[in-house]
């Protein structure tokens, strides 16, 4: 997670040499990295329980 910043940074640069280099702060960085992780992990979450109650309760 501490190495975030820099990946993100190398990611959104590209090797397009025309474009501006691009400089994300920690905050941005965690928006756009640990944001949409910790919601994909939501709903993995909130799909699993969802099938251990439908099990739980229709077998």
């Amino acid at each position: 997670m501490v190495h975030s910043p820099g990946v993100l940074e190398h990611l959104a640069q590209g090797n397009d040499a025309s474009r501006p280099h691009i400089e994300m702060g920690f905050a941005v960085s965690t928006v756009f990295g640990l944001v949409p992780f910790l919601a994909g992990c939501a709903v993995i979450g909130l799909i699993s329980l969802a099938l251990k109650f439908y099990q739980r309760h229709h077998f």
